[in-house]
């Protein structure tokens, strides 16, 4: 659920609400995308 969260609503801010694109979001979406690695490795 928040890998989808962030593949929508990150393009929201930037696009929409004008918000400029930081480095923490995008250490934040290699976490979540780490953690979803490790939930769901054999």
């Amino acid at each position: 659920m928040p890998v989808i969260a962030q593949t929508t609503l990150l393009p929201f801010a930037v696009f929409y609400m004008q918000q400029p694109l930081k480095l923490y979001y995008l250490w934040a979406a290699g976490c979540v995308c780490g953690a979803v690695y490790l939930i769901f490795r054999p």
